[in-house]
């Protein structure tokens, strides 16, 4: 344990480092020790009080993080927390998005969210400036961390919110990501709904992440009960079905196939949302028979996966996978044949992919599809 807490936790190197504070959790854990794990605490939280960060050296780093990962282990009513003040660990602590390293914010985050996901901890104003400073950082680590904040900002000052949205304007992609899983999204969802739709500030990036966000939204089961469709605007569901109809060229491409395919797995997590609703349904089925035509293979394959799962036609793509091997006389023969073949996990994976043997047999099937599903339909009517 003293190798752990003296030497791995502040690792210069991040991997180990990260190794070591959850090993040393592991341990604890085991030993079940609550006193124990006070003392281990008191020793980190000792040294913050010491160094908080004013200095790049290698006694401070880890010593966030180490706290976030320990703090789990506390009884949450235990006098031991309530007798910390922990706004004196952020006081005074300011992070340089150009200069400082990425650990440094990760840590901080980590820690506010334990605070909060544990304790009565409020964040105040210097603290929200720090966070929001440390996300115009673009990290992978710093992302991670912030979208589990994210999740338990509830109550944040309307400031705040304006500032989280003034952020995805110009283009912060972790502010981005991040606002889905957020309380926050539910009232400033219109504004998100106008940078999406806004020609005049495209970017690619940002645009998927806010699909992204949205659709996180959406599938939290908010509106996953009978009253989904009325219970959010249905101008705003047909505002979304408009980005697949996105075909955006800028000198990078076709940079609108990544909007595309966003908005298809945006419906694919939200299938009820977008199917009960026969209307609905219709506007999503007529672009995604446009979609399921189109050159990009991925878009292609996700298009033709969704048109056949809300139209619950998969024993076509079953039929195709056992033709070599099965005489079928017709596709609804094949349909019992589903679950036996294990086919049809690949149509309840979002990210699996149909495969085809060929272009051309890939064309074979969306003609058949279009024959006796929609030519043979429109002859009937007649």
């Amino acid at each position: 344990v003293d190798y752990l807490t003296y030497q791995c936790v502040h690792s210069l190197d991040y991997e180990i480092r990260v190794l070591s504070v959850k090993t040393l959790r592991r341990f604890l854990e085991f030993v079940d020790d609550k006193l124990y794990t006070e003392r281990i605490l008191d020793r980190f939280l000792t040294n913050i009080e010491t160094y908080k960060f004013s200095v790049i050296s290698r006694k401070e780093i880890g010593l966030y993080y180490a706290v976030a990962e320990l703090l789990p282990l506390l009884d949450l009513h235990d006098n031991y927390l309530n007798s910390i003040d922990f706004h004196e660990l952020f006081k005074n602590i300011k992070f340089d998005y150009h200069r400082d390293h990425f650990h440094k914010g990760e840590e901080y985050i980590y820690l506010i969210y334990r605070l909060i996901e544990l304790t009565d901890f409020a964040i105040n104003d210097y603290e929200y400036d720090c966070l929001f400073d440390i996300i115009r950082q673009n990290n992978e680590h710093i992302e991670e961390k912030f979208i589990l904040l994210a999740s338990k900002l509830k109550d944040i000052p309307t400031k705040y919110s304006n500032k989280w949205i003034h952020y995805i304007k110009n283009k912060n992609i972790i502010a981005a990501k991040s606002i889905g899983y957020s309380p926050v999204i539910s009232v400033e969802l219109k504004n998100l709904m106008h940078i999406i739709s806004n020609p005049n500030n495209f970017d690619a990036g940002i645009k998927t992440s806010l699909l992204d966000s949205i659709s996180t939204y959406l599938k939290r089961g908010s509106y996953h009960d009978e009253d989904r469709v009325s219970s959010i605007e249905r101008g705003i569901l047909l505002d979304l079905l408009q980005n697949l109809d996105d075909y955006t060229i800028t000198n990078q491409g076709d940079v609108g196939h990544f909007i595309r395919e966003a908005s298809i797995s945006l419906i694919f997590q939200n299938l009820e949302l977008f199917t009960t609703d026969e209307t609905l349904k219709f506007e999503v089925e007529k672009r995604l028979v446009r979609l399921s035509c189109e050159i990009m293979d991925k878009g292609r394959l996700k298009a033709l996966k969704l048109l056949l799962i809300i139209n619950k036609w998969e024993s076509y793509y079953l039929t195709y996978q056992n033709k070599q091997n099965l005489q079928l006389s017709s596709v609804k023969d094949a349909s019992s044949l589903i679950e036996s073949q294990n086919l049809s996990d690949v149509f309840h994976e979002e990210n699996s992919l149909l495969t085809f043997n060929s272009i051309s047999d890939y064309f074979s099937l969306i003609l058949e599809i279009y024959r006796k599903e929609y030519l043979y339909q429109i002859k009937d009517a007649e």
